[in-house]
């Protein structure tokens, strides 16, 4: 997976925050929780070093370097999945979801799901 690398100046009015908030202010289309996990990883370097630490409280000058991964471009495709419907109707679904359907894509599921 590629990833867009990005660095960072902390000026003085972000001086304080936390380094996944300030991630979250600079990367407003990725999540803050997407972010804290990242620096988890150690996608995140500050001032030259990996920084694993979410928590890390930020100073003006610091260098801040983080590598987002590319977004995946996905699109649900229908698939044919055996469903007991109970009622179905111009507004309304009513199912039985059988016990280990998983309802959406998600972490290492892309397929076989509810929604997709």
């Amino acid at each position: 997976m590629s990833a867009s690398r990005h660095r960072h100046r902390v000026e003085q009015a972000e001086a304080g925050l936390r380094l996944d908030r300030f991630l979250a202010l600079r990367h407003p289309e990725v999540s803050r929780s997407r972010l804290a996990s990242l620096v988890k990883d150690g996608a995140v370097q500050i001032d030259g070093e990996v920084c694993r630490k979410p928590s890390e409280s930020v100073c003006p000058a610091m260098t801040i370097e983080v590598s987002v991964p590319d977004k995946i471009d996905e699109q649900l495709q229908p698939e044919a999945i055996a469903l007991e419907v109970i009622h179905e109707d111009d507004d309304l679904l009513v199912l039985i979801k059988p016990a280990g359907l998983v309802v959406h894509p998600g972490a290492g599921v892309r397929e076989g799901t509810l929604a997709a």
